[in-house]
């Protein structure tokens, strides 16, 4: 954000403008459904005590719920990313973020030890192109699916690249990757 703000350079705002456009919707969406999920998995851990009140745990599974609410609901959050926000300017914040992340795949790929990860990002990569190709091309034929498809998209778009965030992503052998379980 400081960067769409701040920065001198105005293609330099205008790309971070561009790419918060893009992710604050599916961050939003991604962040308040886990964070709701994993709330009720704990309030399930405790059985029928989760329930009660002196645990708090039904004040955080209510406390979660409504973050899905907050700031926009999840499911228009949604609709406002595959219907305004994907394809705004021709694309432009899609199409530089997939470039960004398909960098990554390529500077990973420079790493032999890097291969448990750049292999993975790179199927999630192209579940993300195929994904977006398939709501660029609904929408020319039957808008009213684009809006059906959009709460399986939106939140769950980040999730088809093991990171949001393709920057934080920069493989390089410098980097000492620290990972134990499943990137997808």
């Amino acid at each position: 954000m400081d960067e769409a703000h701040n920065s001198p350079d105005p293609d330099a705002r205008q790309a971070a403008d561009d790419r918060l456009g893009l992710l604050t919707p599916m961050l939003k969406g991604m962040f308040t459904d886990a964070g709701f999920a994993n709330a009720v998995k704990a309030q399930q851990v405790l059985g029928g005590h989760g329930y009660v009140c002196e645990w708090g745990m039904e004040q955080f599974v209510r406390d979660a719920r409504i973050t899905m609410i907050y700031e926009g609901a999840n499911g228009i959050q949604a609709l406002d990313l595959v219907g305004r926000k994907l394809f705004k300017d021709g694309a432009r914040a899609m199409t530089a973020f997939v470039a960004e992340a398909r960098d990554c795949v390529n500077d990973g790929r420079r790493d032999p030890s890097l291969e448990a990860y750049v292999a993975p990002l790179k199927t999630a990569l192209w579940r993300l192109e195929q994904a977006t190709a398939w709501i660029a091309d609904r929408a020319r034929a039957e808008p009213n699916e684009v809006g059906a498809a959009s709460t399986e998209y939106g939140p769950r778009s980040p999730r088809l690249l093991p990171r949001v965030d393709a920057q934080a992503l920069r493989l390089s052998s410098s980097w000492n990757i620290q990972h134990t379980g499943r990137i997808l």
